[in-house]
């Protein structure tokens, strides 16, 4: 599954700007979705690495408010600032609105111990020059998790 033709970032950024972070989701539902990616990601890991973990299209940040409260030390990366400031408001939550190349940029911090992305892969411009970027930010060792829709589930056609 792939976009095309391949969004430039001027698309991006049009397609993604204000009014696209609305919640088409009841808040439940949300946290289902936040809960099932932490039973399948996160929670085979805690005991066996170290705690930091970035989230890259984080959204309104309920997986990163559930790995907070489950003792990880967080970090969200969302395009839309809309999504951002949410996650903000509702969690306290830091999320750097942009994408992971200027987060990268602007970050001098030590390597993540675990980089999770559900979702988000099949919106980017380039998916290699993307995974690559959020590899670099794991240390070695490190867990990376990245999901995409099914779509050759029955639930595509909802």
């Amino acid at each position: 599954m792939f976009v095309w033709p391949q969004p430039d970032a001027e698309a991006l950024a049009s397609n993604y700007g204000p009014g696209y972070y609305v919640f088409h989701e009841p808040p439940a539902r949300r946290w289902a979705r936040a809960v099932q990616v932490y039973l399948n990601h996160l929670l085979p890991l805690e005991g066996r690495t170290g705690r930091r973990l970035l989230e890259v299209g984080c959204a309104g940040g309920h997986l990163l408010a559930l790995a907070r409260a489950r003792g990880w030390e967080v970090q969200g990366v969302e395009l839309s600032a809309e999504a951002a400031a949410a996650a903000h408001q509702e969690f306290g939550l830091e999320v750097f609105a942009g994408t992971i190349d200027s987060f990268v940029t602007g970050m001098a911090a030590e390597p993540f111990d675990m980089a999770v992305a559900v979702d988000v892969l099949e919106h980017v411009p380039s998916p290699l020059t993307f995974l690559r970027c959020l590899r670099r930010q794991v240390r070695p060792g490190g867990w990376l998790a990245v999901e995409t829709p099914n779509w050759g589930g029955r639930w595509r056609r909802l």
